[in-house]
This record gives C-alpha cells, sequence and structure tokens, in this order.
C-alpha cells in the first residue's frame, strides 16, 4: 500500500511545485508528481491510502539543531521537577503539532543546579536514548560548559559511547561571548539558576578563575574525541574573529549564536554553518540585547534556524524570513536542508525529493502566523490538526 499526498504546493529545495502529488511506499518519497488528479498517475492502486491536502504547503519537516525545551518541560518552575519520561512524552506532542522531525534536545552539563545538574542531564539522555515509543527523532545535543571540570570523565564516557549526536562547546564565564561585563553575567546566573544575590560574586570569581586553567588543547581534545565518533562538534557565542579561526583549525563546523557581525562573516568565510535563534528573529531583537539575527541572515552570514528557547517561535521565523530575503524556499531550507547538510544527514533527509525520507509537514498560512495542519515522519501521520479549519474558527469567534 502506498501513501498518496496530492493537491499539494511543495515547497522543493530548488522550486515551488504547485499541484504536486507524492507516492509514498515503506516511507521512502518514491515518485513526485506534478499531475493534478492522482486518477491520472497509472501507479496508483485501490487500496492506497490519498490524502488530499486541498493547495496548501507542503514542506519538509523541520530539523531543530539546538532546543532548550526540555529544561522547561522538566522544571517549568524553580524547584519543581517532573519525572523525565512524562516531560519527554509532552513535550513530544508539542513538537509534532508544531512541524517538527528531528530534535536535538540540548543538554546542558554546566555544573548547576535543577535540569543543569550533571547527574539530571545525563538521566535525561538516558531517557532520550532508550525510548521505545518516540513520535519523532529524538537526538542529543550535549552542551559542555568549557570550566566544569567535574563532569569531564562523564562528558569524554558519553562521546566515547556514541550517547551524543552532537556536540558543542560553551563559556558562560564573565567577560566574554554573551555576558561581556559582571552586570550581564549577574543577570545570567540570576535568571538561569535562581540564586541568591549573595552567590553570584562567589560564582563569577570561580568561573574566571577556571577560565584561566584552560588550554587550547584542554579543548581539542575533547573534539577529537568527538571527531573520532564521528560526532558534528559546534560552537557557542563566539565573539571574535580569532576564535572563530582556532575553531576553523580544531574542526569544529558549526558556529552557534555569533556575538557580532564580524564573527559571523567570519564563520561564513571558513563556510561554517551558522546558527541563530528563532526567538530571535520572531520578537525582532536578542533576548540578551545581542545582535538581531535577521541582519545575519540578510547579509548571508547565517544559514541554520533553530528554536533556541522557544519552540512555538520556529515556523513563524520561516514565514517571517521568507518575506525579509524575499524567497520562501531559501528560509524553509534553514530549517530543514542546511541542518541536514550540516549533520551529514542531507542524503536522508531535509529536503522533499525521491529517495529520501518522508518527513513532510502540511502548513497553512493563516494569517501572519502559519498553522501546521499534518506532520508526517517516515510517511506515517504522527500529528493532524484537521479539527481546525475556518468553520470551527468561526463558530468560536
Amino acid at each position: 500500500m502506498q501513501l498518496i499526498i496530492t493537491n499539494a504546493h511543495a515547497v522543493l529545495k530548488d522550486r515551488l511545485l504547485e499541484h504536486a502529488t507524492l507516492f509514498i511506499k515503506d516511507g521512502i518519497i518514491q515518485n513526485i508528481s506534478t499531475e493534478a488528479q492522482v486518477a491520472l498517475n497509472p501507479g496508483m492502486k485501490v487500496n492506497d491510502e490519498v490524502i488530499d491536502v486541498k493547495g496548501m504547503l507542503l514542506l519538509p519537516g523541520m530539523i531543530d539543531l539546538h532546543s532548550d525545551a526540555i529544561e522547561k518541560e522538566i522544571e517549568p518552575r524553580p524547584g519543581t521537577n517532573f519525572p523525565v519520561e512524562l516531560a519527554i512524552t509532552q513535550l513530544e506532542k508539542r513538537l509534532v503539532s508544531q512541524g517538527f522531525t528531528s530534535v536535538f534536545h540540548s543538554i546542558s552539563f554546566a555544573g548547576g543546579e535543577g535540569v543543569r545538574d550533571d547527574g539530571i542531564a545525563q538521566t535525561i539522555i538516558r531517557h532520550l536514548k532508550k525510548r521505545a515509543c518516540s513520535v519523532i527523532r529524538n537526538l542529543v545535543h550535549l552542551r559542555y560548559e568549557i570550566t566544569n571540570f567535574e563532569s569531564l570523565t562523564l562528558v569524554k564516557e558519553l562521546l566515547n559511547s556514541r550517547a551524543v549526536d552532537l556536540f558543542s562547546i560553551m563559556d558562560h564565564s564573565p567577560g566574554q561571548g554573551q555576558y561581556q561585563t559582571m552586570a550581564d553575567y549577574a543577570d545570567y546566573v540570576r535568571k538561569t539558576y535562581h540564586f541568591a544575590e549573595s552567590r553570584i560574586q562567589g560564582i563569577a570569581a570561580e568561573r574566571l578563575r577556571r577560565r584561566r586553567q584552560i588550554t587550547p588543547e584542554f579543548l581539542e581534545d575533547l573534539i577529537k574525541i568527538a571527531t573520532k565518533s564521528n560526532i558534528p562538534t559546534a560552537s557557542h557565542d563566539d565573539d571574535t574573529i580569532e576564535k572563530v579561526d582556532w575553531e576553523k583549525q580544531t574542526g569544529i563546523r558549526i558556529s552557534e549564536f555569533p556575538i557580532n557581525m564580524e564573527t559571523a562573516a567570519q564563520a561564513a568565510k571558513h563556510r561554517m554553518d551558522v546558527v541563530v535563534g528563532a526567538p530571535n528573529i520572531a520578537r525582532g531583537v536578542s533576548h540578551n540585547g545581542n545582535l538581531a539575527a535577521i541582519e545575519l541572515i540578510k547579509a548571508g552570514y547565517a544559514n541554520i534556524i533553530c528554536s533556541d528557547y522557544y519552540p512555538g517561535s520556529m515556523l513563524f521565523a520561516v514565514f517571517k524570513t521568507a518575506r525579509e530575503i524575499g524567497s520562501l524556499i531559501e528560509a524553509v531550507k534553514m530549517v530543514s536542508w542546511y541542518p541536514a547538510a550540516a549533520l551529514g544527514q542531507d542524503l536522508k533527509i531535509g529536503s522533499i525529493d525521491i529517495g529520501k525520507l518522508a518527513d513532510l509537514i502540511v502548513v497553512a498560512p493563516c494569517g501572519e502566523y502559519p498553522m501546521v495542519k499534518k506532520t508526517f515522519i517516515q510517511g506515517k501521520l504522527v500529528y493532524s490538526g484537521d479539527f481546525w479549519n475556518e468553520n470551527a474558527q468561526a463558530e468560536v469567534s
């Protein structure tokens, strides 16, 4: 039996295809036809399942390289934790309704408290890897705070055992990166860890002391371990050209959230993938007062959009970006084709192509805020929002 999706306005990686029909078997796209009527295609069989999407947009499923959502799902309020398995299950339901098919959950080994405690971080990874009934592809983005020496052995074990799908190094100490001043850093610690004011200065001093002990060789050793295990590597909050040059030389290929235009330009010059946050695009400004992400995209320095701390902003950010740059195709590639290519997965996922997995989303424009109507993963319908239609909307209003 085939799944046939017909009457779609399909966004391919090189063109828009109106009245498209996709033929899917065993989770793989077998054929893409431009015929408006399924009956005209001789490949159709009596038992095939046919879904008419009535001219709505058909996009590749979104691939999210950096999602912090699991943290808020586990700990929605400071000190109030829910079971990890419950949190993942509920989060998956929301993510498929928002158009995500592959999600790299950002798990921070930061030596902090709450969900950024190293023990809890390890528990989250274990649950993500052992799930038997996942709806989406749950993948692990391990974020290592370079001043967290206590978790170094554990992080190396996770890398060597290939329990990690993406590895990034980050430095949240004051005086660089996002936190150029002590006031910036104090505000970050206050909001993230909810520490008492009396602790913040001591934490800052300890972070600075530890950072002085870090050598390039220390970080290069970690990158080599990840590379040996075929794990893509990324940096976080790049703020200098020199740092980007070192990353390129070391083998890091992804730059997340560069702080300024110069470092983003240098990363693009080195043909690194540059990641920006959908919340920044949706709001038009960084939550930390840093660079506006859309400016990096318009300059040609950023090519990947991630959900960062708010998954609900992702699809809206795609369409807003499309308006800003004048290309829906290019904007869609920033959440599908480019992430897949950055991970070396572009032969399997990331675009609507014959021979690729049928990870697809059906999207209705719905004014300024697009809405996901259906989500397919490997040709299986995992979400349907057909209950939301114009008549229902009129009745509610």
